[in-house]
């Protein structure tokens, strides 16, 4: 999606560039939709734990939907 920019997802996202420590803003329930997908190059890698909770991945994304004033509306 063309209209998928860190631009215009960040303006749901608490932290921009890597956590801070710092919010931007709080925390934005969202939705994410796509295939399920297990990468098991990173089972190895070193990266679960530190910066990756699993090995787990949505690829590809195809909606994100944000929830703001009580509905879900969809990012297009």
């Amino acid at each position: 999606m063309t209209t998928w920019t860190k631009g215009t997802i960040g303006l749901y996202a608490a932290y921009v560039d890597g956590y801070s420590g710092n919010q931007l803003r709080p925390p934005t329930k969202i939705r994410v939709y796509g295939w399920l997908f297990y990468d098991e190059a990173h089972v190895s890698d070193g990266s679960i734990g530190q910066w990756r909770g699993t090995a787990w991945e949505i690829h590809p994304i195809t909606r994100i939907e944000v929830f703001e004033n009580g509905v879900w509306k969809v990012i297009q």
